[in-house]
Formats: C-alpha cells, sequence, structure tokens
C-alpha cells in the first residue's frame, strides 16, 4: 500500500503532463517548468518522509524532469499543529498535514481514528477514513481550501508482544508489561 498511494498521488499530478523523450537529461531545478515547494514537520529519515521522498521521485521521472520539487524538512516551513493553515496561507505548494495535531477546526480528522478498532491493515484503515469522509460532509468543510493528494493510514494503538499475539483480556496472563 505505502507505494501505490504515491503512485495515485503522482497519476492525479501527471494528468496534464505530456509524454517526453526517453533520452531527457536528468532533472535539474533550473531546467525544470515546475519547482514545486514541498514542507513537512518531519524529518527526511522519518517513514513518511521516505515515502514523500519517492513519490517526489517518481512524479520527477514521470514528468521527465518538468515537475521538481524543493523540499523542505523538520518543520522548516511546516509545523506539526498548524500545518493545515500554513498550506492555506501559501507556505508551500504541497505539504503534508497533520490534523491530529491542528490547534483546532479539525476535530472530525483529529477523532475518527477512534473507529478504526477491528481493522487489520493500512487498507483497511483508509477505507474506514474514505467511508466516514463520503458520508460526512463536516469532513470535507474541515479540509477547505486544500486538495488532499492522499490520505496515509498510521499506527495502530494495540499491544506489542514478541511471541504471543493479545485477542483477549485473558492473553494478558503470565506477561510482563511495560509502558
Amino acid at each position: 500500500m505505502s507505494r501505490a498511494l504515491p503512485a495515485i498521488a503522482a497519476s492525479l499530478l501527471l494528468v496534464a503532463c505530456g509524454a517526453t523523450p526517453r533520452n531527457a537529461p536528468p532533472p535539474t531545478a533550473a531546467a525544470a517548468r515546475y519547482t514545486l515547494t514541498f514542507a513537512s514537520p518531519y524529518p527526511p529519515t522519518h517513514p513518511f518522509s521516505r515515502a514523500d521522498i519517492e513519490w517526489m521521485t517518481l512524479v520527477t521521472k514521470e514528468s521527465g524532469g518538468r515537475i521538481v520539487f524543493r523540499p523542505y524538512w523538520s518543520g522548516a516551513l511546516l509545523s506539526a499543529d498548524m500545518s493545515m493553515e500554513e498550506i492555506r496561507h501559501g507556505i508551500a505548494d504541497i505539504g503534508l498535514i497533520t490534523p491530529i495535531y491542528a490547534r483546532g477546526g479539525a476535530h472530525l480528522l483529529r477523532v475518527q481514528s477512534g473507529f478504526y478498532g477491528g481493522v487489520r491493515d493500512i487498507n483497511q484503515q483508509v477505507a474506514v477514513y474514505d467511508c466516514l469522509a463520503a458520508r460526512f460532509p463536516a469532513f470535507a468543510k474541515e479540509l477547505e481550501g486544500l486538495h488532499v493528494l492522499a490520505v496515509q493510514g498510521g499506527n495502530f494503538p494495540g499491544v506489542l508482544t514478541r511471541y504471543k499475539p493479545i485477542r483477549a483480556l485473558a492473553d494478558f496472563k503470565g506477561l510482563r508489561l511495560r509502558a
């Protein structure tokens, strides 16, 4: 799934891009037709950022170098708690928003993770989000002024064990727990 989301987002961006010759020179910011700023509150080594880098590389390649990105990492342009407002105000062309950390105005986006009980993988998590977003127009209201390119699933709350899965309260018997 982590490879599918960047490909889907790239295809959305590239709808208007034409084909380029196979022998095109490697892209540079100077040769690019469009240089887009990309901002993230996370460092480039974070798993989300690594996926973002893969996506940006794919977009640059698929556009034949017509689109390149100037990334800003680690909150240099976007903060975790104000990322939605900062993108709305044009701080960056594209950015990773984090509604769960928003100071306000993203209440549904923040609490929707409470509906993930029982999901088994990221695909199911994104399907639950898509269902909620389709059913409740207030989701779109909270995202007003933003164009969502992709929805990223996240970690599920749970108990991690080394040898024994936890499926019921009785499964905790005999285990030592640390938090």
